[in-house]
């Protein structure tokens, strides 16, 4: 999940400078793979490294292994969280840095769920009822109804605050903001106490994507 770049957005502040710039073409003629890079004191400084798959993912470092005359390192500038780079080399003994970035939060919760690609649901439509705290935006706190049909698309409907039915889960926007931006699943969340209710967090963690949220951007 990147955040949506327009023409005017790459060529103003991703594509400007000297930078080098690769792509990875599949056997059909699709693009499937790119870097934004650097040659600088024998060394290569990447800024960008995206892939849809293993193959471009391979591809792209066997371009940067073909410099090996040129530079003597390579520097990752952002990687997502689950980078499988460490564990893929015979030797990981490499720097690796974990530093706070990008933040996230919900601002309207029932208009960021209905637009949320849950994941499909195979046999019938999947119901739960939320509890949210929310001090900052009140129109977000309270008890929600949650709807996620075959298709993987979601309704959230407000429930009365005389409503005395079951409550499946309760959290906070913070909680559900990393949930939904892919930094935390549910069962992290439910293990430190920051997503109650089981075993309908289990059911949770059928229906959001796994995946890291990997931005690149600045504000």
């Amino acid at each position: 999940g990147t955040l949506v770049r327009d023409e005017g957005w790459w060529k103003r502040f991703v594509l400007q400078g000297d930078g080098h710039s690769v792509v990875y073409y599949s056997a059909e003629g699709k693009p499937t793979g790119y870097a934004l890079y650097e040659l600088k004191d024998k060394e290569l400084v990447c800024d960008e490294f995206v892939y849809l798959n293993e193959e471009a993912r391979t591809a792209l470092w066997t371009f940067f292994a073909n410099h090996d005359s040129r530079i003597e390192q390579v520097n990752m500038v952002m990687v997502p969280m689950d980078d499988q780079l460490p564990f893929m080399l015979p030797d990981p003994r490499i720097t690796q840095e974990i530093i706070p970035y990008f933040m996230a939060r919900i601002v309207d919760l029932k208009s960021f769920v209905e637009q949320y690609a849950f994941e499909a649901q195979a046999h019938h439509a999947a119901e739960l009822t939320v509890e949210v705290e929310d001090p900052a935006a009140p129109w977000n706190a309270g008890l929600w109804k949650l709807s996620v049909n075959e298709e993987g698309r979601a309704k959230l409907l407000e429930l009365p605050s005389d409503y005395e039915g079951p409550v499946d889960l309760s959290t906070d926007i913070q909680s559900l903001s990393a949930l939904f931006m892919g930094y935390k699943r549910p069962q992290a969340l439910h293990a430190i106490h920051r997503l109650t209710g089981n075993p309908a967090a289990a059911q949770l963690e059928s229906m959001i994507p796994a995946g890291q949220t990997y931005l690149l951007d600045f504000f």
